[in-house]
C-alpha cells in the first residue's frame, strides 16, 4: 500500500503563512501550529465496530500477531476505545483520563481500565509498521445494553477517518446495523463489512448473497468480506478490507477540510483586525497643534518685548547710569584733591576712572538684570501645550536668561576681558553659554566706549582746574571738583552714554531674538519629525488595508480551490 505524501498542500499552507506574517497575531500563528502539528500527527484511524460479541477483538488480535492482546469474551468485553500503535520497543499500555492526562498502565493489568476515557496500547506488531498510516481502534460494541459502551461509542465513532463494521453470520445485518452505517457513512465514505467466523457457517456464500443485496436495496456501496480467526490467512483479514482505501486520497479529504476551516478562521481573524484598526494620529496632531502653537506665541511675544526694552534702555536707563557714577565719583572727592595738591594729575585720573569703570558696570548689570527679569517674569505656554511641554519650553526659554543673570551677578563685568576669555575656554555647543557670551560682548562694548571718552576727556579737564586754582587749600579743590569738574563729566558721559545705550540696545534685542530665532528652529525641527511620524502612521495603515483587501482575496481563492 502505498504511503501519504504530506507534502501535497505545502504551497498553500505556506500562502497561509506569509499571510500570518503580515500582521503578527498570535491567533494566526496558533492556527498554522495546529495545522502543522496535525499533519504531522496524521494518521487514518480506522474504527473496527459493529455488534457486541461479533469478533472485533479476535480479528484485531490475529492482525496484530499477539494473542489475547485484545479482551475477547461471550459477554459483552470492551468497555472502552483502544487505540493500537506500532513501536520497536517493548510493548507497553497507557491510559488516558478525561483530561487527556496520560498513566503508564501495568501490563498484567491492562484490562482493568476503569476512570479512563480511552487506552493506548503501543504494540511491537509487523503488520502495525506495515500499516504505520493507519491507527486501528477497537471500539465497544453497540447493542449490548450497557449504557457506558454505547455513551463510549457515541463519542467517538466521528473520529474516524475509515471503518470496518464486523458482524457474525449467524445474526446476519439488521435495521440496526444498516442505521449504524448510515451514520458512518457521514463522516467517512471508505467502509468495509467483514463477516467473521465464516468457519462456522456451511452457509456462508448465501448469507454474504443476502447481505450484498440488502446493502445495494439500503443504497450502501460497502463491499463485504469474510473470514475467521482460525483460518490460515487470518492475519490478512484486515489488510483485505482496507486494501480498497485510497490513503493519500484520504488524507487530502480531510486535510482540505481541515484547511477550509484554517482559512474561514483566517478570514474572520483578518476581518476582526480590519473592523479594530483606524488611523488614529490624535497624538500627533496634538503635538503638532501645540508646538505651532508655542512657535506663534514665542515670535509675538518677543516682538511685544521689543518695545519694552527699547524703552527701559532709553533715557531712564541713562539717568539711572549717571546717578551711579556721580555717587562713586562723590565717594573719591577727597583721593582726587589731594592727587591734585600734589601735582599728580595722572593720580587723579586713575582714581576717577577707577572710580567710574565700577560704577558704569553695577549700574549696566543691575539695569540689564532687571529688564532680563522683566522679560522673562510673565513668559508661559501654560494654554499653549500641554503641561509637561509647557513647562519644558518654558524651562528651555528662561535658561538663557537664568545663565546671563548668574553671569552678571557674579561681577564679571566688573573683569570684562578676561570674563570673555573664561567663556571662550568653557563655551559649549549649546546655545547657553554662546548667548551668555554674546551678552557679555554687548556690555563689553557698551563700557568700553564711555570710558574711552572720559579718558581723553579727563586730562583737559584737570588741567583746567589746576590753571584756575592753582596751589590751593584741600576743600576748595574739593569744592571745585564738585561744582565743575563732576558736571562737566557728567554731560560728557549723558552725551556719549545716550548713543551707545541705544545701540547696545539695538544689540540685545537683536541677541533676544537671535535666540527666539534659535527656539523656532527647534521647533520647527521637531514639527518636521511629528509630521513625518504622521506620514509614516497613514502609510502603514493605508498598507495595512491594502494588504488586509490582498489577503481577503488570496483566502477566497483557497476556498474556492479546496472546494472544487
Amino acid at each position: 500500500m502505498k504511503k501519504i505524501n504530506k507534502n501535497k498542500f505545502d504551497s498553500t499552507i505556506s500562502k497561509l503563512k506569509n499571510i500570518a506574517n503580515h500582521y503578527g497575531s498570535e491567533a494566526l500563528q496558533n492556527q498554522l501550529q495546529d495545522l502543522e502539528d496535525f499533519i504531522s500527527n496524521f494518521n487514518i484511524n480506522v474504527l473496527v465496530v459493529g455488534p457486541f460479541n461479533a469478533g472485533k477483538s479476535s480479528l484485531l488480535n490475529k492482525f496484530i500477531g499477539v494473542d489475547d492482546l485484545l479482551l475477547e469474551d461471550d459477554n459483552p468485553t470492551t468497555a472502552l476505545v483502544t487505540e493500537l500503535y506500532p513501536t520497536n520497543e517493548e510493548s507497553h499500555f497507557v491510559g488516558v483520563r478525561d483530561d487527556d492526562s496520560e498513566v503508564d498502565i501495568d501490563p498484567e493489568a491492562k484490562d482493568t481500565l476503569k476512570g479512563f476515557k480511552k487506552a493506548k496500547f503501543f504494540v511491537n506488531s509487523e503488520n502495525l509498521k506495515k500499516y504505520a498510516d493507519f491507527t486501528f481502534v477497537d471500539t465497544p460494541g453497540y447493542g449490548s445494553g450497557i449504557e457506558a459502551h454505547n455513551n463510549v461509542l457515541k463519542s467517538y465513532i466521528n473520529n474516524g477517518s475509515a471503518y470496518i463494521l464486523v458482524f457474525d453470520p449467524e445474526k446476519p445485518l439488521d435495521n440496526q446495523d444498516f442505521r449504524f452505517l448510515r451514520e458512518i457513512s457521514q463522516y467517512s465514505k471508505y467502509i468495509s463489512v467483514i463477516a467473521t467466523r465464516a468457519d462456522r457457517n456451511p452457509n456462508i456464500d448465501t448469507v454474504m448473497n443476502h447481505c450484498r443485496e440488502l446493502l445495494e436495496k439500503k443504497g450502501l456501496d460497502v463491499p463485504i468480506f469474510k473470514g475467521s480467526k482460525w483460518a490460515e490467512n487470518a492475519a490478512d483479514i484486515i489488510p483485505n478490507a482496507i486494501s480498497g482505501f485510497d490513503v493519500q486520497e484520504i488524507f487530502d479529504e480531510i486535510l482540505k477540510k481541515r484547511l477550509l476551516v484554517t482559512a474561514g478562521n483566517f478570514l474572520a481573524e483578518i476581518s476582526i483586525m480590519e473592523n479594530s484598526s483606524g488611523l488614529n494620529t490624535h497624538d500627533l496632531d496634538s503635538k503638532i497643534y501645540e508646538f505651532e502653537a508655542a512657535k506663534t506665541y514665542l515670535h509675538s511675544y518677543f516682538e511685544s518685548q521689543k518695545k519694552s526694552l527699547a524703552d527701559a534702555m532709553g533715557e531712564k536707563a541713562v539717568e539711572a547710569i549717571l546717578e551711579e557714577v556721580h555717587s562713586a565719583m562723590v565717594s573719591q572727592e577727597y583721593a582726587v584733591a589731594r592727587a591734585l595738591m600734589y601735582n599728580s594729575d595722572v593720580a587723579a585720573q586713575a582714581i576717577l576712572i577707577e572710580a567710574i569703570r565700577p560704577a558704569l558696570s553695577n549700574a549696566l548689570k543691575d539695569i540689564t538684570a532687571r529688564q532680563i527679569n522683566d522679560m522673562m517674569r510673565n513668559i508661559s505656554f501654560d494654554g499653549v501645550l500641554n503641561r509637561p511641554a509647557a513647562t519644558e519650553m518654558t524651562g528651555l526659554i528662561t535658561n538663557v536668561a537664568k545663565n546671563a543673570r548668574t553671569y552678571i551677578e557674579q561681577g564679571y563685568l566688573q573683569k570684562i576681558g578676561s570674563s570673555i576669555d573664561a567663556l571662550k575656554k568653557t563655551q559649549k555647543k549649546g546655545s547657553t553659554f554662546k548667548n551668555v557670551a554674546s551678552l557679555v560682548a554687548i556690555l563689553t562694548d557698551f563700557i568700553n566706549p564711555v570710558l574711552e571718552a572720559i579718558i581723553v576727556f579727563l586730562p583737559d579737564i584737570l588741567s583746567l582746574l589746576k590753571e584756575a586754582l592753582g596751589p590751593s587749600e584741600e576743600e576748595k579743590i574739593q569744592d571745585y571738583i564738585k561744582a565743575v569738574i563732576y558736571p562737566q563729566i557728567q554731560c560728557k558721559l549723558h552725551e556719549h552714554l545716550s548713543l551707545v545705550v541705544s545701540e547696545q540696545s539695538e544689540k540685545l534685542v537683536a541677541l533676544l531674538q537671535k535666540n527666539v530665532d534659535e527656539q523656532i528652529a527647534s521647533i520647527e525641527t521637531q514639527l518636521k519629525d511629528i509630521r513625518k511620524q504622521k506620514d509614516s502612521r497613514k502609510n502603514e495603515f493605508k498598507n495595512l488595508l491594502q494588504s488586509i483587501s490582498n489577503d481577503r482575496k488570496l483566502l477566497t481563492d483557497l476556498e474556492k480551490g479546496l472546494e472544487a
